[in-house]
C-alpha cells in the first residue's frame, strides 16, 4: 500500500514539474508588423492560412515548429485547437488540392527567433522562457 501510495505521488509530481517547465506560449512578429494585440481567432486564421495579410495590406509570414517540439504542441493546443498530426494533415491536404504551400518550420525556438527578427512581416511563436531577440512579444486578447 505504501508503494502504490508513493508511486502515485511521483507520478503526479513528474506530471506537475513538466507542466512547469512547458512554459506558456509567446507570440512573437517581426518589428515592421504594425500591430501589437491579436484574437486568440487571429491567430488560429493566421496558422490555418486563413488570414493571410496584415491591416496594413503587407503578405503575413508565419512560422512554426517541428512536430516533436513541445512548445508546437502546445501552441496548437492553446491557439488552433489541433494535435501535430491534425495540422501537418490540414496543410498536406491543402498543399494536395494546391491551395497551399507547407508552412516553413524550425527545429529549435532560437532558430525561429532569428528568422522572425530578420524577416518583414513574420510572426511565430515561442516558450515564454525564451530570449525574444530583436522580436516583438504580441499580446493576446
Amino acid at each position: 500500500m505504501k508503494i502504490k501510495t508513493i508511486v502515485t505521488v511521483f507520478l503526479i509530481l513528474s506530471l506537475y514539474t513538466a507542466q512547469l517547465f512547458a512554459g506558456d506560449i509567446t507570440i512573437i512578429a517581426n518589428k515592421s508588423v504594425d500591430v501589437s494585440k491579436l484574437s486568440k481567432k487571429d491567430v488560429k486564421k493566421i496558422f490555418l492560412g486563413k488570414k493571410r495579410k496584415w491591416d496594413a495590406g503587407d503578405k503575413i509570414i508565419f512560422v512554426t515548429l517541428q512536430k516533436k517540439s513541445d512548445s508546437h504542441k502546445k501552441f496548437l493546443k492553446t491557439y488552433v485547437k489541433k494535435n501535430p498530426s491534425q495540422f501537418a494533415n490540414f496543410w498536406k491536404k491543402l498543399v494536395f488540392t494546391g491551395k497551399g504551400k507547407m508552412p516553413k518550420y524550425f527545429k529549435s525556438e532560437e532558430a525561429m527567433v532569428k528568422f522572425v527578427a530578420k524577416t518583414k512581416n513574420a510572426i511565430g511563436y515561442v516558450s515564454s522562457n525564451i530570449d525574444l531577440g530583436n522580436t516583438k512579444k504580441i499580446s493576446i486578447n
